[in-house]
């Protein structure tokens, strides 16, 4: 083999009357000695030189961030494990195949199917691994190169990807998958983690599946994706996290993201990352119950000639530290139900409802009526909106908020009626009815406000201060599918990460969530069966005619109308001995 590289390097360097021009003689063979270390040199220095920069390193011969064997992405994230606190790996070796792994599904099955890889020695290989896929896979990928690629559609190209990477993750396991195609992989072209694992001689577990997966992506450089793509990817976007600062609610958002593999500003990236909540202060919904029966007996001191409005008091307890506005739930019912009296007369519905708070003097006016029943429920939302029957309706100002602790409300109202025979609390001397609208409220007098009872929902939101919940799903398609579903999953370094980057005396809960679907296949069938009695009917037709005959009227038609007019009110009168000097 003639000198090259760094041994004709060396020749060049002698004098011309030590013929070192030639490519026979004792010292191009000694030099080529010294050539071939000193080109070692360069490669493991530049191999040095690319281990230093995230994009370039690469983590072959990893066996997770915690084991003894590290790969270079491993030893770039132990710099930045001291702004975590030495949280536990961060980065760790999946061998197995999922379906984004395979990036150019149409030419890595076109080899698997020719076995040609387009490599010299590594076509036998390619044979061999098409011949370790499930006979189910094999004839998937038979249908998907027969198929037209302007005809592949985009479910049939799915299909195949994930039996294909299924059918990979079982080729990981083959203990015979080197040393049946050992010609094939010449040690000089084979990395020095990949040469570590053959002097190891895995025959089971996971240096066997890293091992095979190493050799597969030797044979495919271009259509199968390093094992360690992901990582370094994950890698960058937890840097660029912990550079930015996780200590806030969108830091932590970010840093849980990018733990899972969640980066980037594409739309499949941001919606993932929307899926990942994170509620402050682990709000707590208590709820109390009023029942409020306006003056079921005659008050004390009350003559049954005097009339009282509807002024209703309850109490709302707020056990937050900080004034925070409450829920109602308000329905008015009918007393008259409960005590079996006479209720076929409809009482009519409250108008003008008032919620006014004792100590504050704030009030919440509600701008409708509200009917008697349970349909006819009246919700104010702790956010400002307002929702009567289910509909949300405008409302002009938002429930007043409730102070630490019990505080007093009240509740005024008054009642609606289609034609007010008069006011109950005013005489009737020098009044005119056609002063108020037909539709104006009126107050109740006592013995009509005892058939009103309100029922009253209170809906209180309980905030622990120094404290979050981050809430996270347990799966992700296309995220965190990329994993191994082993102990050091990524989902489960969340809550150390997240102990490490939160203020200290913050209580943080991480809660994890999973969506479970079932399919039940229901079959409805009609069978008609004939009667087995012959029924015959003789039908006879009949031609007959439809006239019309119009006879007008001579003198015409003549219609009476009549306009009338009635008026109805309380007009003013006088009482005997009343002083009235009109009378």
């Amino acid at each position: 083999m003639p000198p090259t590289g760094k041994t004709l390097s060396l020749l060049s360097r002698f004098p011309s009357f030590y013929q070192a021009d030639g490519t026979e003689g004792l010292l191009p063979d000694l030099l080529t000695v010294f050539g071939e270390i000193l080109e070692q040199a360069d490669t493991d220095l530049l191999r040095v030189m690319r281990s230093h920069f995230v994009d370039t390193a690469d983590n072959q011969g990893s066996e997770g961030f915690s084991s003894h064997l590290l790969g270079d992405l491993d030893h770039i994230l132990s710099l930045y494990l001291e702004r975590l606190g030495g949280t536990p790996q961060l980065i760790q070796v999946n061998p197995q195949f999922y379906p984004g792994a395979i990036k150019q599904l149409p030419e890595f099955s076109q080899k698997l199917h020719t076995g040609h890889t387009g490599h010299t020695g590594h076509t036998a290989f390619a044979q061999y691994l098409q011949r370790c896929l499930p006979r189910a896979t094999q004839q998937a990928l038979n249908i998907f190169i027969a198929t037209d690629p302007k005809k592949r559609t985009i479910s049939q190209t799915r299909v195949v990807r994930k039996a294909l990477a299924d059918g990979l993750n079982l080729c990981l396991k083959d203990t015979g998958l080197y040393h049946k195609n050992q010609e094939q992989f010449p040690t000089a072209i084979l990395t020095p983690a990949i040469q570590q694992l053959l002097q190891q001689a895995p025959t089971h577990g996971l240096p066997l599946e890293i091992l095979n997966r190493a050799l597969i992506e030797t044979a495919f450089p271009n259509e199968i994706e390093k094992s360690y793509a992901p990582y370094r990817d994950r890698l960058k976007a937890l840097i660029k996290v912990l550079r930015r600062g996780a200590a806030t609610k969108a830091g932590i958002r970010d840093i849980v993201a990018a733990n899972l593999g969640i980066f980037g500003n594409d739309l499949s990236s941001q919606a993932a990352k929307a899926q990942i909540q994170i509620e402050e202060y682990l709000p707590k919904l208590i709820q109390s119950h009023v029942e409020i029966h306006p003056f079921v007996s005659i008050p004390v001191g009350v003559n049954v000639t005097d009339d009282l409005p509807l002024s209703l008091e309850f109490s709302i307890e707020n056990p937050n530290v900080i004034p925070t506005r409450p829920t109602l739930r308000l329905n008015v019912t009918d007393l008259r139900e409960r005590d079996h009296e006479d209720h076929s007369i409809e009482l009519n519905p409250l108008t003008q409802l008032r919620f006014i708070n004792v100590e504050t003097q704030a009030s919440f006016d509600y701008p409708g009526t509200l009917n008697v029943g349970q349909d006819n429920e009246l919700q104010i939302l702790n956010d400002g909106r307002l929702l009567f029957k289910g509909q949300e309706i405008l409302a002009y100002d938002p429930f007043p908020v409730a102070l630490p602790g019990r505080s007093t409300w009240r509740i005024e109202a008054k009642v609606r009626v289609g034609e007010p025979e008069g006011r109950f609390d005013e005489t009737l001397f020098n009044l005119s009815r056609f002063d108020d609208s037909i539709e104006a409220p009126i107050p109740l007098t006592w013995q009509q406000m005892r058939n009103y009872g309100i029922d009253i929902t209170i809906e209180m939101v309980h905030k622990t201060p120094g404290s979050f919940q981050v809430q996270v799903p347990w799966d992700i398609p296309g995220f965190t599918d990329k994993f191994g579903e082993l102990e050091d999953h990524p989902r489960r370094q969340i809550p150390a990460i997240i102990d490490q980057v939160k203020a200290a005396g913050v209580l943080s809960v991480i809660a994890y969530s999973k969506r479970f679907t079932e399919y039940h296949a229901l079959i409805d069938w009609l069978t008609v069966v004939r009667s087995p009695f012959t029924e015959q009917h003789q039908i006879k037709e009949a031609n007959f005619d439809i006239g019309s005959q119009l006879q007008p009227y001579p003198d015409g038609i003549h219609h009476d109308l009549t306009d009338q007019l009635h008026l109805s009110g309380v007009f003013d009168y006088t009482e005997f001995n009343s002083g009235n000097r009109f009378a």
